[in-house]
């Protein structure tokens, strides 16, 4: 396995950054300025090093995934980008290392997530296309399981510019606290 140091990608005087455009200005990119472009950055010289012929990308981190696969396609750079889906534990929370920070009754409100997320992709399935419905339908859930809402958006998949209507194919996203665990979810309708 290639895992190098810090120290060793990011070199004596190292001064070179890639930055997202506004797919990096949504979502989590709002609460962590600046946090797409170390992604982006490091990615890109990853990639660079090892030659790489494809990068697999969990789906769980939709933001991420689309601005690397928008990178790797406005950077040129010949590399597949591999979608890999969102692994769900047995009780729907999406699988994420921040799940271990979690206590019993912590994790026990905070598949509300996953319950409001899936809910949502129903209605929308049933034509309920109206965003402020859906998202306080959303964030009442996630209130009523003691959560500290981050964000709640509807959003195109691609541009992941807020949208006026939630049509079929959309995604809805969700960042909220558990305790002072910030976990992140979304489904696509």
């Amino acid at each position: 396995m290639f895992a190098p140091s810090a120290d060793a990608i990011y070199q004596t005087g190292f001064d070179t950054t890639v930055t997202p455009g506004d797919l990096s200005r949504t979502l989590c990119g709002l609460k962590r300025p600046g946090h797409f472009e170390g992604v982006a950055t490091v990615v890109t010289i990853l990639l660079r090093i090892t030659l790489a012929d494809a990068v697999v990308m969990g789906e769980k981190d939709y933001q991420q995934l689309q601005i690397v696969r928008r990178m790797i396609r406005d950077l040129w750079l010949d590399v597949e980008v591999v979608e890999a889906s969102t692994i769900r534990d047995p009780d729907g929370l999406a699988m994420s290392s921040r799940n271990r920070y979690l206590t019993t009754d912590q994790r026990q409100r905070a598949r509300s997530i996953s319950t409001a997320l899936h809910h949502a992709r129903a209605h929308i399935g049933e034509g309920v296309r109206d965003v402020p419905t859906l998202k306080g339908q959303i964030a009442e859930t996630l209130e009523r399981a003691g959560l500290d809402v981050e964000y709640i958006q509807i959003v195109h998949p691609e541009s992941l510019q807020e949208q006026s209507s939630a049509e079929p194919g959309c995604v809805v996203a969700v960042a909220a606290l558990v305790g002072s665990t910030r976990l992140i979810d979304h489904v696509i309708a």
